[in-house]
């Protein structure tokens, strides 16, 4: 073979590995694009900065927090330990029903 036959192969398996390359980066951005764009429960908001996020709708039910409100509605709570305030939590989060096994 001659040198260049060798220059043409070597200049076709670029190609070929470049259009493979091109494919693969156009998939990436297709899947990235839509993980991005197309969130199945989320609402898009635009700040006032004119900025776009995401949130599901339970965010904009739990803004505060449930544990926030669980502490502003038993203040009391606030100055017991840490294992102790959760222990409270939850039985209060079973007093209302909020928890999976009602």
């Amino acid at each position: 073979m001659s040198q260049d036959s060798w220059l043409l192969i070597v200049g076709v398996i670029a190609l070929v590995l470049l259009l493979i390359q091109t494919l693969q980066l156009r998939h990436i951005k297709k899947l990235l694009g839509r993980n991005l764009s197309h969130t199945p429960l989320a609402e898009k908001k635009i700040s006032s900065e004119g900025t776009t996020s995401t949130s599901t709708p339970r965010d904009a039910a739990d803004e505060k927090g449930i544990f926030d409100q669980f502490l502003d509605e038993k203040p009391e709570c606030k100055l017991l330990a840490k294992s102790e305030q959760l222990k409270q939590y939850r039985q209060w989060r079973r007093d209302r029903g909020m928890t999976w096994s009602s």
